[in-house]
């Protein structure tokens, strides 16, 4: 059970925004640092980061990257190795790779990844770096506030002063380390999925992954983390092993305001008994509208990480292979680059299926690690 990721009981569930936030390079005292907390000892090789924009012209060598050690108070401290060499310059928007790293970093250190610009008329010629905006990625791994973990901070005054207190979990860097592994949440982009995956008529939305190959699950209820355009159908959550139910939950009507048409609410639905998902399972987990009816004007949505950087490595950090699932009414598709909100409700009287049990009012949530809620 110990490779079990991210169950935890009476762990509330992140993220509850639904925004980024940016910061520009346009002073020689402008620093933004991204903060990095390895669970193992390894080499930090290369860092990428997300550029929201480019203003004017940047040249090879205008952009400098330190590793930094981090002070008991959560703020940047002394630069342990540094690197001026990326990828390709930027030009506009993507994300932006930094190379020539080789610093030994120690498992559960803080470190500050901290970057700014180098030309000599910044106002004129810089870089904004996007990152999530305060509870964007999963927080219990983090000290909220306290500068322990994966947070941002930034300075005005070239570190003479930092941000008081960091933005808790953001995501949007990524570090790859020269054992070949990564780590971080590399999405450039949060928010409410567009009508085109709406949930309504026949119509299903929602996450695919495999379970825990460790351990099955028994399952009371889904929560996901839901938008709406006009008024949405009832709803109910279903859970399919490919295209099999497994369940289904009672349903939910929303109403017309209930929720919102720009931020996500967490919605709640349980089923009338614990429904099991054995370990490994290829499982959908779906909202669905059961009594039909509804359009692209008047239909529930999703929410979530709506652009995860698309290749091999970024993928292996959303767990469970994590990523949307539409169906159409007549066909499923899946989008990797897009990964909804959501948890799985478990039931504390016997959470695995190993150990039976069942018939608990409680629940325990069984939510993805860093690539997801």
């Amino acid at each position: 059970m110990a490779n079990l990721e991210r169950w935890a009981q009476g762990i509330g569930l992140a993220p509850a925004a639904l925004s980024t936030s940016t910061f520009a390079l346009s002073t020689a005292n402008n620093y933004i640092a991204l903060g990095v907390l390895p669970s193992d000892g390894k080499t930090l090789s290369k860092v990428k980061v997300y550029g929201a924009a480019v203003s004017g012209t940047l040249a090879g060598g205008d952009l400098r990257l330190d590793v930094f050690s981090s002070t008991t108070a959560g703020v940047p401290n002394v630069s342990l190795s540094s690197t001026t060499t990326v990828t390709a310059t930027p030009t506009g928007a993507g994300w932006v790779e930094f190379t020539g790293l080789s610093q030994a970093l120690t498992a559960n250190t803080q470190y500050w990844l901290v970057v700014r610009n180098l030309n000599a008329s910044p106002a004129s010629n810089n870089l904004t770096i996007q990152t999530g905006a305060a509870n964007t990625a999963p927080t219990p791994g983090n000290g909220s506030g306290t500068g322990i973990g994966w947070h941002r901070r930034t300075t005005t005054d070239a570190g003479g002063t930092w941000t008081s207190g960091p933005i808790a979990s953001p995501a949007g860097w990524r570090v790859e380390y020269s054992d070949g592994t990564f780590d971080g949440l590399p999405v450039s982009a949060f928010g409410g999925i567009g009508t085109t995956f709406g949930i309504y008529g026949t119509r299903k939305f929602g996450v695919r992954l495999t379970s825990p190959t460790n351990a099955g699950l028994k399952v009371r209820g889904v929560t996901m983390l839901l938008l709406r355009t006009g008024t949405p159908q009832p709803l109910a959550y279903e859970l399919l092993n490919g295209t099999t139910s497994l369940g289904a939950s009672g349903t939910v009507d929303l109403g017309a305001t209930i929720l919102s048409t720009s931020s996500g609410a967490y919605v709640p639905a349980f089923f009338a008994a614990p429904v099991t998902v054995p370990a490994g399972t290829d499982l959908r987990v779906v909202a669905t509208a059961p009594g039909g009816g509804g359009s692209t004007a008047n239909c529930a949505r999703g929410g979530g990480y709506t652009a995860v950087e698309n290749n091999a490595n970024s993928k292996a950090l959303m767990p469970y292979g994590a990523r949307q699932t539409y169906y159409d009414g007549s066909t499923w598709a899946e989008d990797d680059t897009v990964v909804p909100f959501f948890a799985l409700l478990l039931d504390t009287d016997g959470e695995f299926a190993s150990t039976g049990g069942g018939g608990s009012s409680g629940t325990a949530f069984f939510t993805l690690a860093r690539g997801g809620l």
